[in-house]
């Protein structure tokens, strides 16, 4: 496998959040699918907190010594996650787990991409919002590119 690109989504501002984590390797092919209710909270923490989970997830998979890219629609996060000090204050301890995850995964990046072209994890964290159960699924079968 040459990397893995998870995508993260959230839904909520405030409101009833979901979050929604796609794992898929260079080729596009989905290895893990994860989706999970976050409560009532802002849109900032929700997306942060989707960009963890993805994070976590990646850490402590079979994956986690190959490259990988997170892209997220949050600017936000994106921007917070590569200059901490721009990180407002009651989100400071969040994205210095955050960033501390992130350097201990050496080969790994960050990006923003268009809301438009995030629409499988807006879909699954949109389903989460509205179910009261965590939900994952991991490609076992999955064999790595050479």
């Amino acid at each position: 496998m040459d990397w893995a690109r998870p995508e993260e989504e959230s839904r909520g501002n405030p409101g009833n959040a979901g979050i929604g984590v796609i794992l898929r390797n260079s080729r596009g092919s989905i290895l893990a699918l994860f989706s999970k209710d976050v409560g009532v909270i802002d849109s900032n923490m929700v997306e942060a907190l989707a960009v963890k989970k993805a994070v976590v997830i990646f850490s402590v998979s079979t994956w986690k010594g190959c490259n990988f890219e997170i892209e997220s629609d949050s600017a936000n996060v994106v921007k917070w996650i590569l200059n901490s000090h721009e990180v407002p204050w009651r989100m400071r301890q969040l994205f210095m787990l955050i960033t501390n995850l992130l350097s201990l995964l050496t080969r790994g990046k960050i990006r923003h991409i268009p809301r438009s072209t995030n629409s499988e994890a807006d879909s699954l964290s949109k389903r989460r919002a509205l179910r009261p159960l965590d939900f994952i699924w991991i490609n076992h079968d999955y064999e790595p590119l050479p």
